[in-house]
Formats: C-alpha cells, structure tokens, sequence
C-alpha cells in the first residue's frame, strides 16, 4: 500500500471510510486499560502490543517499524478524515516530489463540545492557513511522511511519555520547507 496509517488507539473509523483503499492500518496498543483492543479486532488492522507502557512516542516508532509502504500516515484516534482526505494527500506526494511529508488543516469548530475546543481549533486552523505552505512543522493529528525520511531523523524521542510535544519536536528536526501544508484537506 502507498501508507500505513498508524495509531495508537482505536476509537477513529472515518478511515476505513476513505474513498482511497490503498492503505494497511496498524494499531499499537500500549497497554490500553479500556475497550480499545476490543475495538481494533473488530477492524481489518494489524495490531502490535507493547510489552509496558512507554508511550505515544515509542508506540508509533514501533508501528513505523513494523510498517509495509514508503509513506507513513499519523491519524490521532480523535480526528475524523474526509472521504477524499487520503488521496488528495497521495496526489500531493505526487506532484510535489522534493517534499518529505504533509500536514493538513483542523476545521475552525472542534468535534469536542465547549468555547475552549472552538477556539482552539480555529486558533490552529488560522495559523496553518494563514502560513506559508512550505514549513518545518509536523502533528499526528493528521500527517504523512516519508518512512525513509522518519528513520533518517531517528522518528519520535522516546523521552517524551505524553502526547504532548513528541510530534513538535520531530518537526524541529525537519529541514525548514520540506512539509507541505495541503489546505485542500480539512480534518475533524
């Protein structure tokens, strides 16, 4: 497949809904102490378990590793993709051949409920769109990249045990103009 998606629990089904179907998901249960392994054999995914918790950083380079194609795709379990999402990122890889990877821009309300949610999201979708496409920002909430490209920069740092900044910071370590920024897509 031309990705895999990757996550890290299983409560997002809006890519399996996608109009693209080259994809494989891979889900990296880290110690969940819920329903989430329940729900993720109920999907066709592939699924892997760490032996501990270590976190959402450990978590996805474990499943980038076990990862089949040459672009991999973060979805964050709540964040909802449009049908068309995944190929208009592929069409991207496409005609933009220098770039290592993609990112896309939150709607302006959030699927949370609450002014703080709202604002948020518009806040993070104001600055996305209103920057240049070309940057050096990466997030999980929805982006794709390069898998020989993730290993070269030594994918998340595994000190990092919240979802919090390890996908930030990755970023940092990218080359200024190397994320494209699709403003085409629009994520939940």
């Amino acid at each position: 497949g031309f990705y895999s998606y990757i996550f890290v629990a299983p409560h997002n089904n809006s890519i399996f809904d996608s109009n693209w179907k080259d994809f494989e998901v891979i889900i990296v249960d880290d110690c969940s102490t819920d329903n989430s392994l329940k729900i993720a054999k109920s999907y066709e995914c592939r699924i892997f378990n760490t032996k501990n918790n270590c976190g959402p950083a450990r978590a996805r380079n474990i499943g980038v590793k076990k990862a089949k194609s040459d672009v991999i795709l973060f979805l964050d379990a709540d964040t909802k993709v449009e049908r068309d999402s995944l190929k208009k990122i592929y069409e991207t890889f496409v005609k933009q051949l220098e770039i290592w990877g993609v990112i896309v821009l939150p709607n302006i309300v959030s699927l949370r409920k609450g002014r703080a949610s709202d604002y948020n999201a518009l806040k993070n979708h104001y600055t996305l769109y209103s920057s240049n496409p070309y940057c050096d920002y990466f997030t999980t909430q929805m982006g794709a990249i390069k898998k020989k490209m993730f290993e070269k920069l030594g994918g998340f740092n595994e000190n990092f045990k919240s979802a919090d900044i390890e996908d930030i910071e990755f970023g940092m370590r990218i080359p200024y103009g190397k994320i494209f920024i699709n403003k085409e897509v629009i994520i939940w």
